[in-house]
């Protein structure tokens, strides 16, 4: 009977961990390569021009 305890206690606190702990810290890590591959992807399909980072000019009013 105490082994049954056990099984079940021990699956408690590691679901508990799991769910609380592993699961935020992988997808913290995942969004954050994502970013990583988001801002070298964009480099690739829209690369940057000189002037491009130029001020708008004003309309004359």
């Amino acid at each position: 009977m105490t082994i049954v305890a056990l099984a079940i206690i021990g699956g408690l606190i590691t679901s508990t961990a799991l769910s609380l702990i592993f699961v935020p810290v992988v997808y913290e890590i995942v969004e954050s390569i994502e970013h990583w591959i988001a801002r070298k992807a964009t480099r690739l399909v829209t690369p940057r021009k000189p002037g491009d980072d130029d001020p708008i000019p004003m309309a004359p009013t």
